[in-house]
């Protein structure tokens, strides 16, 4: 189950972009395959649209609030891109990000680094609600 807040403002040049989500889910863990927790995650970025592409940055931390875990902080991504729409295909993204994540009780932390690539399609609705490409593909 997700409980989510966004919010977004937008600027002339930037939009600014947060989300708060807390998570009940089983983790497993070698030692312990089906125990359920609590994770929270916490995102913000910018976003630069151009007149037919956008450029984005973004970081987002997730923390283990209850149940097994290795630290509190568990997680930290950080990511930018480059996107654009193509015709009736949807959009493609290409970016690069970095994902350190605490491996073990003793603190041990694995820096991985990401190339991207991405397609998103937003399948057609009567009921389409006004937002920026990227916001509707990443967010919902």
């Amino acid at each position: 189950m997700v409980q989510q807040v966004q919010l977004i403002v937008a600027g002339k040049k930037l939009k600014f972009y947060q989300r708060a989500r807390l998570e009940q889910r089983w983790f497993s863990y070698p030692a312990n395959h089906d125990a359920f927790g609590t994770r929270a995650r916490y995102q913000a970025g910018l976003i630069r649209p151009f007149k037919k592409t956008y450029w984005q940055i973004n970081n987002e931390i997730y923390f283990i609030t209850s149940g097994p875990r290795n630290a509190l902080l568990a997680e930290n991504w950080i990511y930018t891109g480059y996107g654009f729409p193509v015709k009736s295909f949807g959009r493609l993204e290409t970016g690069v990000g970095i994902n350190s994540v605490v491996r073990n009780s003793n603190k041990d932390v694995l820096h991985l680094y990401l190339v991207q690539l991405a397609w998103s399609y937003t399948i057609p609705s009567k009921h389409k609600r006004e937002m920026h490409p990227v916001m509707q593909e990443r967010h919902f």
